[in-house]
């Protein structure tokens, strides 16, 4: 299993790449806001089944898909605040 973490102002985005029995990579993605909250961390979104089944060729490929994911929740959650 492959992680990576990135923080984006109040939020910090955590993925995940599994390797799968049948050859290729599942994607995973948590994203929580983390600071100007009140503890614990708010889930802000939760998916570890990214893109239905798709398989991807390489870890490194399915972690950026499922940080493009957080990023894409981490803009919408900033839009819907203001």
């Amino acid at each position: 299993m492959h992680f990576e973490q990135q923080d984006i102002g109040d939020y910090r985005i955590y993925t995940g790449a599994t390797e799968s029995r049948s050859g290729g990579y599942t994607a995973g993605v948590a994203v929580e806001q983390v600071r100007n909250v009140l503890h614990p961390p708010r889930r802000v979104y939760f998916n570890d089944h990214l893109s239905g089944g798709h398989l991807f060729a390489t870890a490194e490929a399915a972690l950026k898909f499922a940080m493009d994911v957080g990023q894409q929740a981490v803009r919408l959650e900033i839009t819907n605040a203001i």
